[in-house]
């Protein structure tokens, strides 16, 4: 009942939607983009973005009963998300969800998100 209940779009309304749309904008990427998951914690993520360059982030503060899949993923940058040591921009997107609403100071990790982000038109 309770897996059921994690897939239900009544009772666990952001978490499914979030996914979706998720799966719907890694499918827009080319395939070799770089990708940038930032608070990756378990990377639920990963096989979506199978296609691109996925990295991941995280500062691994938190116990494993606090992560969605019982675990962190592998990390690959282990750090505070507002001085994550990648040159300037190194990667065509960025994932964020979870993070933000977590942090003293957000305003500072969007600045460096900024940083980290290729230039462009907003495609890849």
């Amino acid at each position: 009942m309770k897996s059921l209940l994690k897939r239900s779009p009544l009772f666990a309304f952001n978490l499914v939607f979030r996914d979706r749309w998720v799966a719907a904008q890694a499918a827009t990427l080319p395939a070799g983009a770089r990708v940038l998951d930032i608070g990756a914690g378990s990377c639920p993520y990963r096989s979506l973005f199978a296609h691109c360059d996925y990295r991941t982030q995280d500062f691994t503060g938190l116990q494993d009963d606090q992560l969605r899949h019982g675990g962190y993923g592998r990390i690959d940058y282990v750090c505070d998300a507002a001085d994550i040591p990648a040159p300037e921009a190194s990667f065509d997107a960025l994932l964020c969800t979870e993070v933000l609403e977590h942090l003293v100071d957000p305003v500072r990790v969007v600045k460096e998100f900024a940083r980290l982000l290729r230039p462009g038109d907003g495609s890849c």
